[in-house]
């Protein structure tokens, strides 16, 4: 069975307050397929400017894995998405703004957690 572990992510940038909202960040993962771990791997994960993170067709994953390793991507893509919401949390946010604030842009900051994917 082939497994993916994330073990953190990276928030290049995050917009609130705005039309436009957006993430751009970097989760760092291992893949486990057949025993061996190719460890030190990442990959982009960004919510579409202007959408909802909580909907999974809003979120693009960028990962180069190479197809000689065997790894579904569609899977792969999956639970990278639900890695990232589980961090981000059902609020819908890292950072929720207060009623009245506007065009608020943080970034460069880490969520640390293991969590560990079938795929």
């Amino acid at each position: 069975m082939n497994k993916v572990v994330f073990h953190k992510c990276f928030l290049f940038g995050q917009e609130l307050g705005t039309n436009d909202e957006y993430m751009v960040s970097k989760l760092f993962f291992s893949l486990e397929k057949t025993g061996h771990v190719y460890s030190d791997l990442d990959c982009i994960i960004k919510q579409t400017v202007g959408s909802d993170y909580r909907k999974d067709n809003f979120i693009e994953v960028y990962a180069n894995i190479p197809k000689s390793m065997g790894v579904n991507i569609g899977n792969f893509q999956k639970a990278a998405r639900q890695y990232y919401q589980n961090l981000i949390g059902q609020l819908g946010a890292v950072i929720v703004t207060p009623e009245g604030v506007n065009n608020v842009r943080m970034g460069n900051f880490v969520m640390e957690a293991n969590q560990v994917y079938s795929i």
